[in-house]
């Protein structure tokens, strides 16, 4: 009788064992899944594109530095810092612009030195970029090329002045 517990002893202990093994490797798959689905996720988390976003800078809002800009009158001027708004619209051919609103006002957002793009899919993500703010005249030409990459068709007849800010690097933020 004690060798049929001591046999039946050691038959259950190394399958208890396994099991615990298979239910903690189930537990770490798990786990890492959930990290990797949700923590890493790039819709949860900030994006940033080109150069490290300086820490120092105060942001603005885009409305409040376009009403800057506005009061030095001149159209060769220009701001530089960290301005926030909203992605409108990103070129869909290869990211190489943005439309960054705030209030009613807009600026079409180019990469200094075509650097780096945006992904297509930020639109409608916040962001903070920082770059030099400027308020220039658009041919019909860079117009019309603008709205094609857009995915628009090219209506633009007459030339006309638009806010931009050439930036060196962009945050995006859910």
């Amino acid at each position: 009788m004690y060798f049929c517990q001591l046999t039946q002893r050691s038959v259950s202990l190394p399958l208890l064992r396994k099991t615990k093994t298979y239910q903690n490797r189930l537990l770490w798959t798990l786990v890492s899944l959930f990290c990797l689905v949700f923590i890493s996720s790039p819709a949860l988390a900030d994006r940033l594109f080109g150069d490290v976003m300086p820490e120092s800078d105060q942001t603005m809002l885009l409305s409040q530095a376009i009403e800057v800009l506005n009061k030095k009158a001149d159209l060769g001027s220009s701001l530089s810092g960290k301005f926030s708004g909203k992605i409108t619209q990103v070129c869909q051919k290869k990211g190489c612009f943005m439309i960054m609103h705030d209030a009613d006002y807009f600026a079409r957002v180019t990469f200094e030195n075509y650097g780096f793009f945006v992904p297509k899919d930020i639109v409608e993500m916040n962001a903070v970029v920082f770059g030099h703010l400027s308020q220039i005249e658009r041919s019909v030409r860079q117009i019309n090329h603008f709205l094609e990459d857009a995915g628009q068709a090219p209506t633009a007849n007459s030339p006309r002045k638009e806010y931009s800010i050439i930036a060196s690097s962009v945050l995006a933020r859910p």
